[in-house]
Formats: C-alpha cells, sequence, structure tokens
C-alpha cells in the first residue's frame, strides 16, 4: 500500500484507544460501588460500619475522599481538556465543572461540617464515569465508521505492472509515473487511477463507490485505484497516481476530517451526543441526591398513601 495515509493523530485507528479507556472504566466503576454505599447507603437504611458512624462520622467523609481521587486522577484528562477549553466550552467543561464543584463542595464539608452527611463525592465520581462511558461509545463509534476508510487503502497494491519498450517490468506503486503505460491482468487491483487505452473488462467499484454492480470498461474508460478487474486485461495510462489517486483522496480526507481537532461531521456529531448524554446524567445525579436527603422515605411514601 502507498504511504498516503494522513501522519499523526488522523494515522492511528480510534479503536487503538478502547482498551485503556476500559481499563479506567472498570477500575473507576469499582472504586465507585463502596463510594456510593458509604455516600448513599444511609438514605436507604443500609447499615454502615460502626466505626465510621456517630463520633466517626469524619471518618466516612475522608473514606470517600480517598475513593474518589484515585477516579479524579484516572479520569483527569476531562479537567485538563476542560480548563484549556474554557473560553469555547464544551463537554469536557461541562464534565469538570460538574464533578470539580462536587469535589470540592466535599473537601470543604468534611473539614468544616461536625458531622458531614451529604457530601456530593460520589457525584463527582460518577459524573466522570459517565463521561468514560461516553467516550467509549464515541471512540467505538468512530472506529467502526473508519474502518472502511482503512480497508479501502489496504486494497491499494504496492507494485504496478509497468510497459516499457513493449516488456513487462513490475515496480514499486512510487515508481509509477503519470502517463506510465500500465497492465492490469483479470483478477488484479488497480494500483493507479488511470484510461484504458486497449481491452475490454467489468471492473468491481464498490470499495470506492459502495455500488454492487460491476461497471463496464472499454477504450477511453477512466478506472480507480482499489477497484478490482473481474474480466479480461486491460492496457492503461495512469493519469492520477499515489496520493492523487481518487482511492488516496477519499481515505485523506476521510481520516482527517475525523481526526482533526477542527472535527468533521462525525466528531462533531459524536462531541454533540456526549454533551447531551452528559447532561442527562448531571440531573439524574442531581435528582438521586435529593432523594437521598430524604431520611424516611416510608414515612412519606404511608402518608401519601393515606391522604388517597
Amino acid at each position: 500500500m502507498q504511504n498516503f495515509e494522513p501522519t499523526g493523530a488522523a494515522a492511528a485507528m480510534p479503536g487503538s484507544a478502547v482498551p485503556q479507556i476500559k481499563r479506567r472504566l472498570v477500575i473507576s466503576a469499582c472504586l465507585l460501588i463502596p463510594l456510593f454505599y458509604l455516600g448513599l447507603g444511609a438514605a436507604f437504611g443500609l447499615p454502615l460500619p460502626p466505626f465510621l458512624t456517630g463520633d466517626n462520622a469524619m471518618w466516612c467523609g475522608i473514606v470517600q475522599l480517598v475513593l474518589t481521587v484515585p477516579v479524579c486522577w484516572l479520569n483527569r484528562s476531562y479537567f485538563i481538556n476542560g480548563c484549556k477549553s474554557i473560553r469555547a466550552p464544551g463537554p469536557d467543561t461541562l464534565v469538570a465543572l460538574s464533578s470539580g464543584a462536587a469535589l470540592v463542595y466535599g473537601i470543604i464539608a468534611i473539614f468544616t461540617q461536625d458531622a458531614p452527611q451529604e457530601l456530593f463525592l460520589p457525584s463527582a465520581a460518577a459524573i466522570l464515569i459517565f463521561a468514560a462511558a461516553c467516550q467509549l461509545l464515541e471512540v467505538r463509534f468512530k472506529a467502526q465508521a473508519m474502518a472502511p476508510l482503512h480497508s479501502l487503502a489496504e486494497r491499494i497494491p504496492e507494485t504496478a505492472c509497468v510497459l516499457r519498450s513493449r516488456q513487462q517490468y513490475t515496480v514499486p506503486l512510487n515508481e509509477v509515473a503519470v502517463g506510465d503505460i500500465f497492465l492490469i491482468r483479470p483478477g488484479d487491483v488497480m494500483p493507479v487511477d488511470g484510461v484504458v487505452i486497449e481491452g475490454e473488462t467489468t471492473v468491481d467499484e464498490s470499495a470506492l463507490t459502495g455500488a454492487a454492480a460491476p461497471v463496464a470498461k472499454h477504450k477511453g474508460s477512466t478506472v480507480y485505484a482499489a477497484t478490482a478487474n473481474q474480466g479480461g486485461a486491460l492496457i492503461c495510462r495512469a493519469t492520477r497516481i499515489g496520493p492523487d489517486s481518487t482511492a488516496a483522496q477519499l481515505v485523506h480526507t476521510g481520516l482527517e476530517g475525523n481526526a482533526g481537532t477542527g472535527g468533521g461531521l462525525l466528531e462533531n456529531h459524536a462531541e454533540a451526543l456526549a454533551f447531551q448524554m452528559a447532561m442527562r446524567n448531571v440531573v439524574f445525579l442531581f435528582v438521586l441526591e435529593l432523594i437521598c436527603q430524604v431520611q424516611n422515605v416510608d414515612d412519606i411514601i404511608l402518608g401519601a398513601v393515606e391522604q388517597l
């Protein structure tokens, strides 16, 4: 395959980040379970260890803080990116502000209240975990969307059969020049774009256009790199080579558009979806905290039933 793909962030498959995000998500979720138990268990009547209740309630808050800090450290990228984009707020800014505010409030409450109750530390950790889950979905979505582009790039052969002085020579693709005459045998994949000067055949262009029906080619027809010859032999003249071929331009534009900081339609859609999900998660956690502030839920339910 000709080396025409973008470099840097655009060259990396988004799917390569999935294991790292998944590992971070699993560790954070494992820390969130005891954190939720300590922070919200009492509201649901769950027993807490004796050494964390009564006069030792402050230690319950400290244990919650000890469980929350590793979650914040594992997901520190949201705070870093959120601070960098504070002038143009996005999903990371929302996550950083909401989680950071809950964390700061919890720390202040631990050391200023005699018996701290609502620390909101579980909320600080849960917001980061929800954001990581959204990021995992986004990365997987990008990887699935960009996989056909990488598959198209891999279809382009690394060599071409050129005709020079009526002799056939197999040369590396980067040695093919515009105007060279090249031979395409039955079953071969086009190495470059060109024009047919001799022969007739049908070509499978599904990898490039998505159309399943083979396309007939004859003298004067245009052939494209990465398409497969299904019929007879062709003799063609190269018109667009290397990064200038149609397939290379399609791959380059798709990868750069979805990996660049400006973002293409795919990235903008994924960020908008993540922003909406984060907003819903914040509202959900806020309602959950309000519910957990009620000390005797059974009495309220019985009272409502008696009024009916």
